[in-house]
């Protein structure tokens, strides 16, 4: 009869994050929204893969293999928009969230578990943080993982149950390098703290060996794949060389901006994920317990590795630190929050906090027309007219040239012209040449760039170009540029 009961909660809070994520994610139905950033650039990875291009080879974005994959799965289930990735993404936040209730079943019961994992939508969706999808959301499941397999450390539980989650911590470990390989540092601390508090030796090395078995295992298919199609040793030197590259600032200046960021920790919005720490840390002098100081290694290891060249979104891969804080306050405030009207209060106040800062959000970017359902009608009419001059080609070639990728085309199946074809940030001269010889080697079909570069209007004419269409987004407007038949 209680699990029965469990269950129908479960059900609830599953149907409550696909609610939110129905109304604010910039993937789902009610969000017309075109002009995204970073899943235009996975989207169109994804969907180059999915074409028989070979990625690090034919295209590249500074990005893992499995975020393409995952794209790419998207593009299958839907070719012409991003709803196969909202699906894609419903269910991985269900995995987030349920990990988030398991986390919550070690310190309450399943009764008070299940209502605090609701509250978990704040600080995983709420819009100074939340406002796109990027490789951050994709890296949360095993961020949230790695969290609960601690918890499993920490609370003695049976070694068994303990030692396939750590199996399972090696594959997420994998899982992060496999998209944004920053964060598997990170992903470290988990093991690294288990480890460190471990007393017996043969025990640390069981541990270490599931830990070890776990990330080769998930390892190999990807190293079958990179042999198979002859592109090891790009991936290696894409992968980590060249995106190293373009997010490293000079040793002169490192340490000034790391020093700066932590600054920002205390003056800024930021200041937030200090108080996830802290409330490890009130955890760990409350329980009296050495192991509780494996919460607060990984939560500094994640809040200040995440901050190093911040482009104000890096620190997300932090926020499921957030449950400790909620289990600080669950503890606290005991008897109030087992309360009905003061569990429904916070549940609607916080879906509402999500879809209220995300509708302010819209406003910000410039999205006047906003509603419930959402869509710009001049943004949408913009991008269905580039639809229309670009489908005199069959999956045109695309450039975007010193600007991003901005999903326009999508309708036609585009495909990258070359290995740079978007600008991106930290663009190093060999990916700027890389797109200058695309234009007069006349590769791309089409080429974009911002309507107000003079200098590239006339690169563009010069090399066999031709202005066919304005495009209008939610910040810029662009030319799309035709190659020219050459008789």
């Amino acid at each position: 009869m209680y699990r029965s009961f469990t269950f129908k909660r479960l059900l609830l809070l599953f149907l409550y994050v696909f609610a939110i994520l129905f109304f604010i994610s910039p993937d789902s139905y009610t969000h017309e929204i075109y002009g995204r950033t970073d899943s235009a650039y996975f989207y169109m990875s994804g969907k180059a893969m999915m074409n028989g291009m070979t990625p690090y080879v034919d295209f590249s974005d500074s990005k893992g293999l499995l975020l393409w994959l995952i794209y790419g799965a998207g593009y299958l289930l839907s070719p012409t928009n991003y709803y196969g990735v909202f699906w894609i993404s419903v269910l991985l936040w269900i995995l987030i969230f349920y990990y988030c209730y398991k986390i919550l079943t070690l310190y309450f019961d399943e009764e008070k578990a299940v209502k605090g994992a609701f509250l978990m939508a704040i600080p995983f969706f709420i819009y100074l943080f939340y406002y796109e999808t990027r490789a951050e959301c994709f890296c949360t499941l095993p961020v949230i993982h790695g969290i609960y397999t601690t918890q499993l450390f920490i609370k003695d539980k049976e070694d068994s149950k303990f030692l396939k989650n750590i199996f399972l911590l090696g594959v997420g470990t994998v899982s992060c390098f496999m998209m944004k390989w920053s964060i598997s540092l990170m992903m470290l601390s988990f093991i690294f703290s288990v480890l460190l508090f471990c007393r017996q030796w043969d025990r640390r090395a069981k541990i270490f060996g599931f830990y070890i078995c776990g990330a080769i295992l998930f390892m190999l298919p990807f190293i079958f794949y990179f042999v198979y199609v002859g592109n090891l040793v790009d991936f290696l030197v894409e992968y980590i060389f060249v995106t190293g590259k373009t997010v490293s600032a000079g040793n002169s200046t490192f340490v000034a901006d790391y020093v700066s960021k932590c600054v920002e920790l205390f003056t800024t919005r930021r200041g937030i994920y200090l108080i996830y720490i802290a409330a490890t840390v009130y955890l760990f002098v409350k329980n009296k317990d050495k192991k509780y100081a494996v919460n607060i290694i990984s939560s500094v290891a994640f809040v200040f590795m995440s901050i190093i060249h911040d482009l104000g979104y890096y620190l997300y891969i932090a926020s499921s630190f957030g449950i400790f804080l909620l289990v600080v306050i669950m503890t606290v405030a005991n008897k109030i929050f087992m309360q009905k009207l003061v569990f429904v209060s916070s549940v609607c106040l916080s879906f509402f906090v999500c879809l209220g800062g995300h509708i302010r959000r819209l406003q910000l970017m410039g999205y006047k027309n906003w509603r419930l359902v959402y869509n710009d009608e001049n943004v949408k009419m913009s991008y269905e007219n580039a639809d229309r001059v670009m489908s005199e080609v069959k999956n045109p070639k695309v450039l975007c040239l010193n600007c991003g990728e901005k999903g326009i085309g999508m309708g036609n199946n585009t495909l990258p012209a070359c290995k740079y074809w978007a600008y991106q940030v930290g663009m190093t001269d060999e990916m700027q040449k890389n797109a200058i010889d695309c234009v007069k080697e006349r590769k791309a079909d089409y080429v974009i760039c911002f309507a107000d570069s003079e200098s590239d209007k006339n690169f563009l004419h010069e090399n066999g170009y031709e202005f066919v269409a304005k495009l209008i987004d939610c910040t810029n407007v662009r030319n799309i540029y035709k190659r020219r038949i050459v008789e």
